[in-house]
């Protein structure tokens, strides 16, 4: 059976807002990511969906609870990385495509080199002999420049990869590529994947274990198939129900 290479144990945020009022972001967030696991966390706008992707990032604190890496008590770039909402804004447009993916590996003081930079590329099916390295993120398509996200986000070889909305900025057409290509990524090097949704298309397409997300509590967990087929929790029920009359599940 596949370890537990992270486990989120009753994590808690709130955020103070002006007034002295107070807006529960989390509460009590408890599950497990296996190795070479697809977990999505879904829910609606304001679920707390993002905060709880940031936390596990290290891009937020949590008030109580601890985000435990194996057997390691804090997250360090190795372990996750991050691949966010939007393409057009997540690539700097002063810098190339080959200064772009190598950025991180200049930060931790490793190597740069042509090889390592083209094989980024080549892992998230853009070719090098095309000239994508010598490109800015305006002669990039959507679809182009999130491949250039996920060549960044993986340079550093992560045991974890969080996808905030990965696809939802993007073409129709376009989003079942990116899809696809995390199924690859998955397959190839037994990464984990923590997948941030409100679609339920996409969380049933791509994910082994689904987690709902309600105001900020976790209110349902377990195998996709068993959560979207036959829902416990009226909210879940409720999401259900709303993607069948859209009729993007069946």
């Amino acid at each position: 059976m596949p370890e537990n290479i992270l486990s989120i144990e009753k994590v808690s945020k709130h955020f103070h807002l002006p007034g002295k009022k107070t807006k529960v972001a989390l509460q009590e967030i408890s599950f497990q990511l296996k190795k070479g696991e697809i977990l999505g966390i879904i829910g609606e706008s304001g679920s707390g969906k993002t905060t709880l992707a940031r936390i596990i990032a290290g891009l937020e604190k949590a008030d109580i609870g601890r985000i435990v890496w194996k057997d390691q008590r804090k997250t360090n770039p190795f372990l996750v990385q991050m691949v966010f909402q939007n393409p057009y804004a997540a690539l700097y447009r002063g810098m190339t495509v080959e200064e772009i993916i190598a950025e991180p590996l200049l930060i931790q003081g490793l190597s740069s080199s042509r090889e390592k930079i083209e094989n980024a590329l080549r892992q998230v099916h853009l070719a090098p002999e095309e000239g994508y390295r010598e490109r800015y993120p305006h002669q990039l398509s959507g679809g182009q420049r999130q491949r250039v996200a996920l060549a960044r986000a993986l340079i550093l070889n992560p045991a974890v990869l969080i996808a905030d909305e990965p696809t939802s900025m993007l073409d129709m057409s376009v989003q079942g590529e990116i899809l696809q290509l995390l199924l690859q990524l998955r397959q190839e090097t037994d990464l984990s994947i923590l997948l941030i949704t409100h679609d339920l298309a996409v969380a049933s397409y791509l994910c082994d274990q689904v987690g709902v997300l309600q105001s900020g509590s976790l209110v349902e967990l377990g195998k996709v198939e068993n959560v979207i087929s036959s829902p416990q929790n009226p909210y879940t029920k409720k999401l259900v129900e709303i993607a069948k009359m859209n009729t993007i599940l069946v």
